[in-house]
């Protein structure tokens, strides 16, 4: 065999090799960055899809039909079933974990600006997105972070290398060994208590459902309590004029574009639960937590939407059932832990936020 005639076969087959593995990471497609079918015991559970949701929130928002736009953190992710009957059936939930106000409202602008259809937009809203270091001031530009890939940045403006991050993107969703490592794990892991996300970007709390089961409320919640103490830790909310807090920016640029497109928006408080509320106090964090909340209020009565506003910080007879016993076996009526409510009390809210035809239902 000729040097010319090897090299040409190991070509033809590395090829076929780079083209089978890049046709099956298409359709399995465990980042939700292509449009390939879910199919039922082979890719309808995105097993590996946790590590993955700024990358599946980047792209799969833009393939659906979408009319009403869930935006938040992970609270509402997993609290806001966009399925729920007092919402339209073209309802996506935009939400994603440990993302800053900044990254939630640029997610969602470039959803909007890209979708001339979307007529209303329910926004969660967390005190702990609002504080930083202590001593430390705001910031008050917004940092462009976590936005690479979007068509436009969070103030409108057209982002001159989108193309290429939509290149790299599409060949790691392709091609890389992570991806290949998340088809195979996708395959094997088609059972009830893998993590997924819906096709509506849903998180129905699979992975938290079976560990609470598994290893009962009490330690999940004691786990998720000494997390938030090690995140509050030396923390403060420093009230400063909204125009120089980039939070506030953030929310005023997604007040305006809503107000411009005649989108009806919405802002609400996430419920915590009371064991959250002691962690606050135990922070120190009390007087900030009421700073916080008067210039909320404030915020929102300068922009003209008290109508619109909801805060479910507190809920009695809620945020208030009793913490699990460490004998205790079933979960807890409205939270998983502290700092998540679940689907059941997401349903509540819904329809508190709904027309009163629907909550009548």
């Amino acid at each position: 065999m000729t040097i010319h005639r090897y090299v040409t076969l190991v070509a033809f087959f590395t090829l076929i090799l780079l083209v089978s593995v890049a046709t099956i990471n298409y359709f399995i497609n465990p980042y939700l960055v292509f449009t390939s079918p879910r199919i039922e015991g082979i890719n309808a559970i995105k097993a590996d899809i946790s590590n993955y949701i700024r990358q599946a929130k980047t792209y799969h928002p833009l393939n659906q039909k979408i009319d009403t736009l869930l935006v938040g953190n992970s609270r509402i992710e997993m609290g806001f079933n966009p399925t729920h009957r007092c919402l339209s059936s073209a309802t996506y939930n935009l939400g994603i974990p440990g993302a800053s106000v900044e990254m939630q409202v640029a997610f969602a602008l470039n959803v909007l600006r890209q979708n001339d259809k979307v007529e209303r937009v329910i926004m969660s809203l967390d005190f702990t997105d609002f504080i930083q270091e202590k001593g430390r001031s705001p910031r008050s530009n917004f940092s462009y972070g976590g936005q690479d890939s979007l068509l436009f940045f969070i103030d409108g403006q057209p982002n001159p290398d989108y193309w290429f991050h939509q290149l790299k993107d599409k060949y790691m969703a392709l091609l890389s060994l992570d991806v290949t490592t998340s088809s195979i794990k996708t395959l094997l892991l088609q059972r009830d208590s893998s993590a997924n996300r819906t096709e509506q970007g849903f998180n129905p709390a699979l992975e938290l459902a079976n560990s609470t089961q598994v290893e009962g409320p009490h330690r999940i919640f004691e786990h998720t309590k000494s997390m938030l103490k090690d995140i509050l830790h030396n923390k403060a909310y420093e009230p400063v004029s909204f125009e120089a807090n980039v939070n506030f920016r953030a929310l005023q640029a997604i007040i305006d574009y809503t107000k411009a497109n005649s989108i009806k928006l919405t802002l609400f408080v996430n419920p915590l639960h009371d064991s959250f509320y002691q962690i606050i106090d135990e922070a120190e964090l009390n007087d900030d937590l009421t700073m916080w909340k008067t210039d909320i209020n404030a915020f929102v009565a300068k922009n003209q939407l008290g109508e619109h506003f909801y805060d479910f910080g507190k809920i009695e007879g809620i945020t208030d059932e009793p913490y699990p016993t460490a004998k205790q076996v079933e979960p807890l009526s409205w939270f998983w832990e502290p700092a998540h409510y679940n689907e059941k009390l997401g349903d509540k809210l819904i329809r508190s936020m709904t027309p009163r035809s629907c909550s009548a239902l």
